[in-house]
């Protein structure tokens, strides 16, 4: 797998943008991925719109096995940004995948990051692709993996090798939102 790869698919992400921009609501519902002063996503709200079921977790008080559990539900996200399908199904599609993983929204804002890390986790080892789906973004954000450094439009779908060390910097104006995808393919 190349580190970082644009995606020939495009796709147009104005109904989705304008669909999060009515419900502001839906951000960072759920912390418990950004846990911790050292979290490297510390600095970037999300919205869940696919992932494991943080219930049982909190109802044990601890988020320990959140990653052991062996599939992803629905989160209200969903409901919420119906636009979001057509994206995840086209990429789904164009990556020739077999199971649906996690899917998450994302926000940089001016000046943050996602620092230096290596994903992991039940995630990693069962969904072997990770798709950004670029919904916002502007030409002073640099996502990075290893030594590869791309500057991501919006419309674009970007394959990239996470179990590598990857970031993002965002020295521009605006907000950099992407849609990140996970799965399985062929």
């Amino acid at each position: 797998m190349n580190k970082l790869s644009c995606l020939p698919h495009r796709f147009d992400p104005a109904p989705l943008i304008a669909q999060i921009d009515a419900h502001p609501e839906l951000w960072d519902q759920n912390q418990e991925r950004k846990i911790g002063p050292n979290n490297p996503h510390r600095e970037a709200p999300d919205i869940w719109i696919r992932c494991h079921d943080i219930e049982p977790c909190r109802r044990r008080g601890t988020i320990r096995t959140w990653n052991d559990q062996a599939q992803g539900i629905w989160y209200p996200g969903h409901d919420a940004l119906p636009a979001t399908d057509k994206i995840i199904f086209e990429i789904l599609h164009a990556c020739r995948a077999t199971r649906l993983g996690w899917v998450l929204i994302t926000k940089v804002p001016p000046g943050g990051e996602i620092h230096a890390h290596v994903d992991d986790g039940w995630n990693v080892k069962h969904h072997d692709t990770k798709v950004y789906a670029v919904l916002q973004s502007n030409a002073q954000c640099v996502n990075w993996v290893v030594d590869q450094e791309a500057i991501m439009q919006a419309g674009e779908c970007w394959l990239f090798n996470n179990q590598l060390l990857h970031g993002l910097w965002n020295h521009g104006d605006t907000d950099r939102i992407s849609m990140m995808v996970t799965m399985r393919t062929i």
